[in-house]
């Protein structure tokens, strides 16, 4: 996805609400979005359907930005709903919106909250989409004096392992399945044959994941060090990768483990090398303001590297990237939460827990909601965290917790270790 410059006579703009109604497994959710935001939950609860709608922001603004320019030199111009409707239907890899609408409702809603940079006040822009079961989508948005800019969105999927292993084979792929005038289309589907020619589809988020790679034109330890982000790379690189990994000029990725210092290609590394690597080479992208959007970032890796994650994104967020996840993990939102405990504290305080003086998040940073599953759909709840890094009871956490404690207890009693109740209510 190529960036724009914000040029003068712009309105620059940020994504600040996400809500949306029997939209595909989600019954109802309003999101807001902080400079870290967290999506928890079972699987098929619709964090991923949530997490896309960021780049459905980026996608929309950016249309719009372009239709605003093109009715003023072009008379016939397709109207940005039609080109939205078709930028969905890629990017959620369906046939028809239709299939995006919650099986038992008769239409979805989307609402995208937009806050207006202006130092006088805040103003805020809404826009609404609705998905009708027909297939057709309606939208309402406001007008507009100047063409808007949002900041980009680097979104990275979940399963980048093998992705990130095969890109080269998927990019041959994606350049093969780029949609082709009517008669050249004709003409391949009849040299290649209308089987092959159809499975040629890639998901839209994949797609994402390699025009990202193929903007990037190396990341090696030179431009490491000169990066923005560099305190969170070294976080990385420490408390999860043990090793830093580089990118060619020919986009060969390679690890370098740091113990031995031996370097390996990326396909002969671990998963959780793999998983990572995506997440660490696509920081090149990054500039404060833009959005990191990451399905799963524990995939792969140990408890004790999942936190080094949640400390990576957490200075993310305080060098001026907003940051939203979807997870599975408790470790990343309970560590999260306590590194909003060390806000209050003092930078000789945090050094002693093992933080770097000025690591910590601030409650107004940071926001967690566990999309709870239900029989009719899945609904989002906030998860509140206290000033002193609190944390409301996690659904997943503590319901798994309980349930190994009780089976490890009926084990005992199985085996004769402890007296079962009954025989202890006999006594």
């Amino acid at each position: 996805m190529v960036r724009k410059k914000v040029r003068e006579g712009t309105i620059r703009v940020i994504p600040t609400r996400i809500s949306v109604k029997n939209f595909g497994p989600v019954k109802e959710a309003d999101i807001e979005l902080r400079p870290l935001t967290v999506l928890m939950g079972p699987n098929n609860t619709g964090k991923t359907y949530t997490a896309i709608l960021l780049l459905t922001a980026y996608i929309i603004i950016d249309r719009l930005r372009l239709h605003h320019h093109l009715v003023r030199v072009l008379r016939d111009v397709q109207p940005p709903i039609e080109v939205v409707e078709e930028e969905l239907a890629q990017l959620y890899s369906v046939n028809s919106l239709a299939e995006l609408v919650k099986k038992d409702a008769e239409k979805a809603e989307i609402n995208l909250q937009f806050k207006v940079f202006n130092k006088l006040e805040d103003v805020f822009l809404n826009m609404k989409l609705i998905l009708n079961k027909d297939g057709n989508l309606e939208m309402e948005s406001p007008s507009l004096t100047a063409p808007p800019v949002m900041p980009h969105v680097v979104y990275i999927p979940a399963e980048r392992a093998g992705m990130m292993r095969t890109y080269k084979q998927l990019l041959r792929l994606y350049l093969e399945s780029i949609r082709l005038p009517p008669p050249l289309e004709r003409r391949a589907k009849k040299i290649m044959g209308e089987e092959t020619a159809s499975r040629i589809r890639l998901p839209g988020v994949v797609r994402i994941l390699l025009n990202e790679i193929l903007s990037i034109d190396r990341f090696t330890s030179k431009e490491r060090a000169e990066s923005t982000f560099r305190n969170a790379l070294e976080i990385l690189e420490d408390e999860a990768l043990q090793g830093v990994i580089e990118v060619g000029e020919d986009l060969s990725v390679t690890y370098t483990e740091k113990r031995s210092g031996q370097l390996f290609d990326l396909i002969n590394t671990s998963s959780m090398v793999s998983e990572l690597s995506a997440i660490y080479v696509l920081t090149r992208l990054l500039k404060q303001g833009f959005w990191f959007v990451i399905e799963e970032p524990e995939a792969h890796v140990h408890p004790r590297g999942q936190m080094g994650i949640a400390r990576f994104l957490a200075a993310l967020a305080r060098s001026g990237v907003n940051v939203l996840i979807t997870t599975h993990s408790d470790l990343i939102a309970l560590k999260l939460a306590n590194m909003v405990g060390l806000a209050s504290l003092k930078e000789n305080e945090r050094e002693r827990l093992g933080y770097s003086p000025d690591e910590y998040l601030r409650k107004e940073d940071l926001s967690i909601y566990f999309m709870e599953q239900r029989e009719d759909g899945s609904i989002a709840r906030r998860i509140e965290v206290s000033e002193t890094g609190e944390v409301e009871e996690l659904p997943t956490y503590s319901k798994v917790v309980e349930e190994m404690y009780g089976e490890a207890v009926k084990l005992l009693e199985l085996h004769g270790k402890i007296p079962t109740l009954s025989s202890t209510e006999q006594g």
